[in-house]
């Protein structure tokens, strides 16, 4: 399972730079394609895909989202390294890496949105991590393929409602 584990974190931080680079090059990550998987990670819930998000848009020869956005370009756009945010509330790439040991080792703190066979569609998980909350959303909903993926990362900045507990440590 380490081993995995690794190959996963190495997948991350590799797409990882290339969306940073491409970005900051004024171009579309990857080549433009809609969507690339990026990395599958095992968990609890059954597999889980980190995408590099839908399509983007060039706005002024900046990278944009096109509507809410998902996957990997959402979480570094509006959450991280290409956000406005002030660096504390920005998610890092090892927040990105720690999501296989997140999904592994935790119950997720809230489950949402049920199909009509009442199966879910929708797991949030919030842990602390050098001292900040954050909070890693994974869905069945937003995409119509039936499997999960990794929809957005962010950090609980404080001042806003603490809505949503603590994931718990799983038993056993």
């Amino acid at each position: 399972m380490e081993e995995i584990a690794l190959r996963v974190e190495e997948r991350i931080a590799e797409a990882y730079r290339q969306v940073l680079e491409a970005a900051r090059q004024g171009g579309l990550p990857f080549d433009g394609r809609q969507d690339v998987t990026l990395a599958r990670m095992p968990s609890g819930l059954g597999e889980v895909i980190l995408d590099s998000g839908g399509p983007t848009l060039l706005k002024e020869g900046v990278v944009a989202l096109r509507g809410r956005g998902y996957g990997l370009l959402k979480i570094l756009l509006k959450h991280g390294a290409l956000s406005n945010k002030p660096p504390e509330f920005r998610i890092t790439l090892e927040d990105l890496q720690a999501l296989p040991a997140i999904l592994r080792e935790y119950d997720p703190a809230i489950i949402r949105l049920f199909d009509a066979e009442g199966r879910p569609l929708n797991w949030v998980y919030k842990v602390e991590r050098k001292e900040r909350r954050i909070i890693y959303g994974v869905s069945r909903h937003d995409r119509k393929d039936g499997l999960n993926h990794v929809a957005t990362v962010f950090v609980e900045e404080p001042g806003q409602p603490a809505i949503i507990p603590f994931s718990l440590h799983k038993k056993g």
